[in-house]
């Protein structure tokens, strides 16, 4: 929390640790919870969704009042990084995510609690850092990156290869 100007801050509460995330110098060891997005949902509870370092599986995690205290993280059931999250005007909640799994977007109906299937966007080589935007009612905006060679640089015997960004447009009805 700030004092009205934003000149000062106060912790709040902590959303999720792991005691698991140990890295020792020179080992490779696990991050533990990262890369959190927040949203408010429509019956006011805060909902965050992250990643676990170690696996890349995808957390969850709501508050009720007001952040001051948060559930216990448990596994959404897919793997992702860098979540996006948005709640869209017909109510549901999408998710987009990426790396190791495609390109994907998932939907919720009941705040977060379950998901739809993968409905799969990109396959090709990329950060598969994404996120979106409701540009109409029922239809979402999706932006993701295509690198062919993965976080390298383009060799100089490939010109006419490039790192792109694209967007692809969904459709999304409750039904």
């Amino acid at each position: 929390r700030s004092n009205p100007e934003g000149k000062s801050w106060s912790y709040v509460a902590t959303i999720a640790g792991d005691p698991e995330a140990v890295v020792l110098q020179g080992e490779k060891g696990t991050e533990g919870f990262t890369e959190p997005r927040m949203i408010r949902l429509r019956d006011g509870r805060l909902f965050v969704v992250m990643r676990r370092g170690s696996d890349n599986l995808m957390y969850r995690c709501w508050s009720s009042d007001h952040g001051r205290t948060w559930t216990q993280p448990a596994s959404i059931g897919f793997r992702g990084v860098k979540p996006a999250l948005w709640l869209m005007k017909n109510g549901v909640l999408a998710l987009s995510t990426g790396r190791p799994a495609p390109v994907s977007a998932y939907f919720s109906l009941d705040g977060g609690q379950t998901w739809s299937p993968p409905t799969v966007l990109f396959r090709e080589p990329g950060t598969r850092y994404t996120d979106l935007l409701e540009i109409e009612p029922d239809r979402l905006l999706v932006v993701y990156d295509h690198v062919p060679f993965d976080w390298g640089v383009i060799p100089d015997d490939h010109p006419e290869a490039m790192n792109t960004v694209y967007c692809t447009r969904i459709e999304v009805k409750r039904r």
